[in-house]
Protein backbone atom coordinates (compact mmCIF):
# COMPACT_ATOMS: atom_id res chain seq x y z
CA UNK A 1 0.00 0.00 0.00
CA UNK A 2 1.05 3.78 -1.08
CA UNK A 3 2.10 5.95 1.93
CA UNK A 4 -0.62 8.17 0.87
CA UNK A 5 -2.83 5.43 1.64
CA UNK A 6 -2.03 4.27 4.60
CA UNK A 7 -2.13 8.10 5.95
CA UNK A 8 -5.19 8.27 5.25
CA UNK A 9 -6.08 5.40 7.09
CA UNK A 10 -4.10 6.59 10.13
CA UNK A 11 -6.06 10.11 10.21
CA UNK A 12 -8.88 7.93 10.07
CA UNK A 13 -7.82 5.68 13.48
CA UNK A 14 -6.37 9.21 15.02
CA UNK A 15 -9.57 11.00 14.31
CA UNK A 16 -11.65 8.06 15.84
CA UNK A 17 -9.32 7.95 18.86
CA UNK A 18 -9.69 11.48 19.71
CA UNK A 19 -6.44 12.26 18.29
CA UNK A 20 -5.23 15.70 16.15
CA UNK A 21 -2.83 14.84 13.52
CA UNK A 22 -1.15 16.80 11.37
CA UNK A 23 1.84 15.93 8.71
CA UNK A 24 3.66 18.93 6.94
CA UNK A 25 1.96 19.26 3.81
CA UNK A 26 4.39 18.87 -0.09
CA UNK A 27 6.08 21.83 -1.00
CA UNK A 28 5.63 22.94 -4.73
CA UNK A 29 8.57 20.83 -5.77
CA UNK A 30 7.20 17.98 -4.67
CA UNK A 31 9.08 17.18 -2.06
CA UNK A 32 7.36 16.18 1.61
CA UNK A 33 8.60 17.83 4.87
CA UNK A 34 9.64 15.08 7.64
CA UNK A 35 9.85 16.45 11.29
CA UNK A 36 13.13 16.52 12.69
CA UNK A 37 14.26 14.64 9.17
CA UNK A 38 12.30 11.44 10.26
CA UNK A 39 8.76 11.77 11.34
CA UNK A 40 6.26 11.78 9.31
CA UNK A 41 3.73 13.43 11.36
CA UNK A 42 2.24 14.17 14.88
CA UNK A 43 -0.86 13.27 16.81
CA UNK A 44 -2.55 14.67 19.90
CA UNK A 45 -4.76 13.78 22.50
CA UNK A 46 -4.88 15.99 25.15
CA UNK A 47 -1.43 15.50 26.99
CA UNK A 48 -0.25 12.78 25.12
CA UNK A 49 1.98 12.99 21.88
CA UNK A 50 2.59 10.51 19.14
CA UNK A 51 5.52 10.99 16.58
CA UNK A 52 4.58 8.90 13.71
CA UNK A 53 6.69 7.30 11.07
CA UNK A 54 4.63 5.72 8.28
CA UNK A 55 5.90 2.59 6.66
CA UNK A 56 5.50 -0.88 5.31
CA UNK A 57 5.81 -3.95 7.07
CA UNK A 58 8.87 -4.99 4.77
CA UNK A 59 10.94 -1.40 5.93
CA UNK A 60 9.44 -2.02 9.78
CA UNK A 61 12.90 -2.73 11.14
CA UNK A 62 14.77 -0.16 8.83
CA UNK A 63 12.66 2.61 10.27
CA UNK A 64 12.58 1.52 13.82
CA UNK A 65 16.61 1.61 13.91
CA UNK A 66 16.83 4.96 11.59
CA UNK A 67 14.59 6.59 14.96
CA UNK A 68 16.31 4.45 17.50
CA UNK A 69 19.70 5.76 16.20
CA UNK A 70 18.56 8.95 15.94
CA UNK A 71 17.08 9.13 19.77
CA UNK A 72 20.36 8.12 20.91
CA UNK A 73 22.72 10.04 18.71
CA UNK A 74 20.73 13.17 19.95
CA UNK A 75 19.90 11.88 23.39
CA UNK A 76 16.29 11.90 23.33
CA UNK A 77 14.17 10.00 24.53
CA UNK A 78 10.50 9.43 24.44
CA UNK A 79 8.34 9.72 28.17
CA UNK A 80 5.85 7.11 27.87
CA UNK A 81 2.63 7.44 28.43
CA UNK A 82 2.97 10.93 27.52
CA UNK A 83 5.38 10.92 24.61
CA UNK A 84 5.73 8.47 22.23
CA UNK A 85 7.72 7.84 18.89
CA UNK A 86 5.45 5.15 16.84
CA UNK A 87 6.31 3.65 13.55
CA UNK A 88 2.84 2.32 11.90
CA UNK A 89 2.82 -0.21 9.26
CA UNK A 90 0.35 -1.38 6.70
CA UNK A 91 0.16 -4.93 7.14
CA UNK A 92 -0.63 -6.58 3.59
CA UNK A 93 -1.80 -10.22 4.88
CA UNK A 94 -4.14 -9.12 7.87
CA UNK A 95 -5.67 -5.91 6.06
CA UNK A 96 -5.04 -3.56 9.64
CA UNK A 97 -2.98 -0.79 10.71
CA UNK A 98 0.10 -2.35 13.00
CA UNK A 99 1.99 -0.35 15.54
CA UNK A 100 5.15 -0.43 16.70
CA UNK A 101 6.40 1.70 20.18
CA UNK A 102 10.40 2.79 19.57
CA UNK A 103 11.95 2.86 22.70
Amino acid sequence: MKENAIKKKVKEWCENNGYKVWFPIKSKWGKEKDIFGIFDGIAWRCSDMMFIQLTSMQNRCARVEKIANYMKKNRVSCNPPYTSAIVICWDDKKKCLRFFEVE
